[in-house]
């Protein structure tokens, strides 16, 4: 058998001291050949210098070596995100703030960190999980943003224990992990897990015995006549002697009030009695009619302006006029069918056709006279029913130039699509400023929202991020520069008598039967406007009236429908022209005194839409560009002109 002699230095390579050792060549090879052998596909095994092989030798041991004194690299550390849910949320609730300093003490203790904030879901029930964001939770999981969930108690998961055990085992397939602050149970064991499904499991049978209680509840309160909640409404109140409770603590009943039984209010009843007629009776606009109780210094029970839709919602509810309603289990049930299919927020409507359960209640009406609330009551259902959905753009406006300011950003192509650049030129949207702008700026006298509390930006691109927007441009400023531009269109200068000069044009029409057409639709307009005028002053009868309206209708429908059918008739477009100076000055005298509506109504007379720009060389540039009315059709659909500031830089 061949054998192989190793020599190994003892000292260094100049003393020249050295040991020698004999083995077979094939142990041999087997030792050395990881450090000393020159791998080759066509070469047989080769030796390297014994200098070298001391040195190879000591690196590769050194390598090789660890210091058992080190401490093992610490692991890395988990991503979490706190979830907090409260199921009915009020002003001085404690809860959220409870629920967030248990999830930081677990996150300290566990050594996790925190990626954001966490979710809450204030005013939500733990029962269903659609409106919910457990959603986000678990897509957060799955895309490696978050390693654990967070939690309070297990409760705060869900009172759903079906649907509670499908998320958090979705969050466990998808690798994440779920932790309790109260009730640290670890689910990857079959002993947790089962601890995990009877916290759940006792969580739903608590809010099975709430619901029960609250049924028993509202089937007495059916019974006794009285409505699904003992909330005050407008027009009413539970007691005028008890002192007020203060929030979050139960209300004081004395033996006047112990029955539940609302009391009409003296002053505020008259005004709900008076809605009802004037909206049911005289035909009048429910815009005025909240414009009229604002002026008078009416307000909700919450002390916030009444809106046209409030005046809705207490009518609808029929209690002013002596009714109690809810809806069945099976109505119910039908509601969130509904919801599944689609119709969000189906169930929560406040008309009177989404109730079909529907009592006289043990309260009073406001009006007195039984024959006339029946009958008042009956044609409201019959006018509610019967009139058709108002339009959004026949609504009144909540801010002056609401659908006015338009964005000028620049729209950027999807990644996957080859197109050149475009001005969004989008209506801009109005934003609030929060709370805290709202107690620094009070309303206006009118009830209107401070202008320094609302902004407007573009909307889409806040949603579809493919605009950089026109930042945000406080309500006041715009307000300013309407006004400037106002004042000067009043003036009455050279350069705009130009501009009039030139917009003064009005398209040549030919006398055809298309003008007869609409010069009779005018004259039908006019004669309805001196018929309602009549009647509601009492100079004419109620029977003469409704005959001549109903002729009156039908010949507008007639000749609608003969605009319709024959191209020759219809309307062509007719260049608008200038206002005169009398409407600016108007304009200018009364805009401290307007609403926001009235403001916008006047607008809408004189300029067809304002561009926004981004914020450029100071508070005191323009940010706005205003196109009149009566501007050509060019410059009506062009893109928006360049900033403000530039011109002036020039």
């Amino acid at each position: 058998m061949e054998t192989l002699t190793l020599r190994r230095y003892s000292g260094s390579a100049q003393s020249g001291e050295s040991s020698t050792a004999s083995m077979p060549r094939a142990a041999a090879e087997r030792k050395i050949a990881p450090m000393l052998v020159c791998e080759a596909e066509s070469s047989p095994l080769t030796l390297l210098p014994a200098c070298v092989v001391e040195q190879e030798y000591e690196h590769h041991t050194r390598r090789r070596m660890v210091d058992v004194r080190q401490k093992p690299s610490r692991p890395k550390r988990r991503r979490g995100r706190g979830y907090i849910r409260v199921s009915k949320r009020r002003r001085d609730m404690i809860s959220p703030e409870i629920q967030r300093e248990a999830i930081d003490g677990l996150a300290f203790r566990a050594e996790i960190d925190q990626v954001d904030n966490p979710i809450e879901d204030l005013g939500l029930s733990g029962r269903d999980f659609e409106e919910r964001r457990i959603k986000d939770l678990v897509l957060a999981v799955e895309d490696h943003v978050i390693d654990v969930v967070l939690l309070w108690k297990w409760s705060r998961f869900g009172r759903n224990t079906l649907e509670s055990l499908k998320n958090i085992q979705a969050i466990y397939d998808a690798g994440g992990d779920v932790m309790a602050a109260t009730e640290d149970f670890d689910g990857r064991t079959s002993v947790g897990r089962l601890q995990i499904t009877q916290m759940l499991g006792w969580a739903q049978f608590q809010s099975d015995q709430i619901g029960e209680s609250w049924q028993s509840a509202h089937a007495y309160r059916r019974k006794m006549g009285l409505p699904h909640s003992g909330f005050q409404t407008f027009g009413y109140r539970v007691c005028f002697t008890c002192p007020p409770n203060e929030p979050g603590e139960r209300r004081y009943k004395c033996n006047e009030c112990r029955s539940g039984i609302m009391q009409i209010h003296p002053v505020e009843g008259k005004v709900l009695a008076e809605i009802y007629r004037r909206w049911t009776w005289e035909n009048e606009p429910i815009n005025q009619i909240a414009a009229d109780l604002r002026e008078r210094g009416f307000r909700t029970l919450g002390g916030k302006i009444i809106t046209p839709t409030q005046l809705y919602k207490w009518m609808d509810s029929g209690f002013g006029l002596g009714w109690v309603r809810w809806r069945s289990k099976e109505k119910i049930q039908q509601d969130k069918l509904n919801i599944r299919e689609g119709a969000k927020y189906y169930y929560r409507s406040s008309r009177p056709e989404y109730y079909d359960v529907w009592k006289v209640g043990a309260h009073k009406s406001v009006i007195d006279d039984p024959d006339e609330r029946e009958l008042l009551w009956l044609t409201y259902l019959a006018k509610r029913f019967d009139a058709p959905k108002t339009p959004a753009h026949h609504h009144d406006p909540k801010y002056s130039i609401s659908g006015l300011a338009r964005c000028t950003g620049v729209r950027m192509p999807a990644p996957d699509v080859v197109a050149p650049s475009t001005y969004c030129k989008r209506n801009a949207g109005a934003f609030t400023r929060g709370e805290a702008m709202e107690k620094k700026n009070p309303p206006l006298p009118n009830g209107d929202r401070n202008p320094r509390n609302v902004v407007f930006r573009c909307t889409h691109g806040a949603i579809s991020k493919d605009c950089p927007g026109c930042g945000s441009v406080s309500l006041a400023r715009v307000e300013r520069e309407i006004l400037a531009w106002l004042v000067e269109q009043a003036k009455g200068s050279e350069v705009v008598d130009f501009k009039i000069a030139q917009s003064q044009r009005v398209a040549v029409r030919v006398k055809d039967d298309g003008e007869k057409v609409e010069a009779r639709l005018k004259a039908l307009d006019a004669d309805l406007t001196r018929l309602v005028g009549g009647y509601t002053k009492g100079i004419i009868p109620e029977k003469q009236y409704l005959e001549q309206k109903e002729e009156i209708d039908a010949e507008v429908a007639e000749l609608n429908k003969s605009v319709e059918t024959d191209p020759k008739k219809q309307k062509k477009k007719v260049q608008p022209v200038r206002p005169s100076r009398a409407r600016f000055l108007g304009l200018v005298d009364e805009w401290e005194h307007m609403t926001y509506s009235r403001k916008r109504q006047l607008l809408g007379t004189v300029i067809a839409h304002i561009w926004l720009y981004p914020e450029m060389g100071g508070r005191n540039t323009p940010r706005t560009v205003i196109v009149p009315l009566w501007a050509e059709e060019k410059e009506l659909e062009a893109d928006p002109p360049p900033h403000p500031a530039l011109k002036l830089a020039a």
